[in-house]
């Protein structure tokens, strides 16, 4: 609506007037993915990355 009246704001004042009038965006908040570091509940991690690669696989080696 501001914008349709030659009003200019960035979307900090927008939000800091939203605020005060008690407006939400509909917005969805994006996507925060999840660290890793912690095992699966279902399926434990046997190998614990300790396997030893003795050559390159030959379709992922450029030659």
């Amino acid at each position: 609506m501001a914008t349709l009246r030659d009003f200019k704001m960035g979307r900090w004042l927008a939000g800091r007037l939203m605020k005060e009038l008690g407006l939400v965006s509909c917005q969805q908040p994006t996507h925060r993915y999840k660290r890793g570091g912690h095992e699966h509940i279902v399926i434990p991690n046997h190998l614990e990355r300790q396997f030893a690669v003795t050559e390159p696989t030959k379709c992922g080696v450029a030659m």
